[in-house]
């Protein structure tokens, strides 16, 4: 089995397609088969997840991120630019099988059911002036042009795509030539990430602020804050490259400006907040993984306490059995002497 398989049968659960359990052999497979289509979103991934037992038995807790590279899109034929992510996630125990995802912001859905994949509510309430609001006197200025269309805010398309290789996300972007601006390595990070909070970042970023917008939530703000919250969170390792100055810099579309973060975000979309709905979200998600297990090996559990207590009821017979034959050797060691008497000198 190829290395990425393991993590793809997980869109043959979401598409509804019927693919066949892992045996008994494909110990810590939880995604056996390529699937038809890679996009999906962070929504979709947990809630299909949270339907497969074998991830609830023997990858729940056991995957994490190991590397995120940050990558930027530079066409030499086009003045748009797209940031995104290229994670490595592994598994800590069993096969140790490494799989990969591309995540990242686009403006609108690449298929006709856009509103069912995006990663947030299937659709968003109108947005105020306020909810665009930055320190940047610009900024305040563009969120007013209502009639202009590249400023006026759509739903995001926030998509997971899983690849077979990192090197598969070339091919995911249209073979647009790119440099990989920073890698952040967790494999001596403070804390570790599980491929289930990871996913749960990604829907919290994503519903903080489900509007994409060509300034203030783009691709851009998108990349950075979850790259943002993951080093706040975990303290991983960061290595940049000589490319990192071009992170959030657009020259053709807004020049001399960052995007995607300080002063270019206001403080609802900034990542400490985003951080701080995370944590908020981890504490419900995680009493319903437990629950889900729980329910889960709820029978097998039954099963082991109805074995016990016939185990120790058969220890104490044992027991009994072996006081009796020690007895019995005793009584016939002794009872010679009491049949013949006292002997008398």
């Amino acid at each position: 089995m190829m290395p990425f398989q393991w993590l793809t049968q997980l869109f043959s659960t979401v598409l509804s397609f019927i693919m066949p359990f892992p045996g008994p052999s494909d110990d810590m497979c939880i995604f056996a088969t390529e699937p038809q289509r890679g996009a999906t979103s962070a929504t979709l991934l947990l809630s299909a997840l949270k339907n497969r037992n074998d991830f609830l038995r023997r990858g729940l807790g056991n995957i994490h991120v190991e590397e995120i590279e940050y990558r930027k899109c530079c066409s030499s034929h086009s003045v748009s630019q797209h940031e995104y992510l290229v994670v490595t996630v592994k598994e800590s125990s069993g096969a140790r099988r490494s799989g990969y995802l591309m995540v990242d912001r686009l403006n609108d859905s690449p298929t006709s059911n856009a509103s069912q994949s995006n990663s947030s509510t299937a659709s968003s309430s109108a947005t105020t002036d306020d909810h665009w609001d930055t320190p940047n006197r610009l900024h305040r200025f563009g969120a007013k042009v209502k009639n202009f269309s590249k400023w006026y805010p759509i739903d995001a398309f926030d998509r997971v795509v899983i690849l077979r290789s990192i090197d598969e996300a070339l091919e995911v972007q249209g073979g647009c030539p790119y440099h990989c601006l920073m890698t952040m390595d967790f494999r001596q990070a403070q804390r570790r990430v599980t491929l289930e909070h990871f996913l749960l970042l990604l829907q919290t970023t994503s519903t903080n602020t489900v509007e994409y917008h060509l300034i203030f939530a783009q691709c851009y703000w998108f990349a950075y804050t979850i790259w943002k919250v993951l080093d706040l969170e975990a303290a991983p390792h960061i290595t940049p490259t000589k490319y990192a100055p071009l992170q959030g810099r657009n020259p053709e579309l807004a020049p001399g400006m960052v995007l995607g973060r300080g002063d270019e975000v206001n403080e609802w979309r900034a990542p400490g907040t985003v951080k701080l709905q995370w944590e908020e979200a981890k504490v419900i998600a995680d009493q319903e993984w437990i629950e889900l297990r729980d329910a889960l090996l709820a029978p097998e559990r039954a099963r082991n306490r109805q074995r016990k207590p016939a185990s120790k009821n058969g220890q104490l017979v044992d027991r009994q059995s072996q006081r009796s034959i020690s007895f019995e050797r005793r009584w016939r060691d002794i009872s010679p002497l009491l049949v013949r008497g006292p002997i008398h000198s």
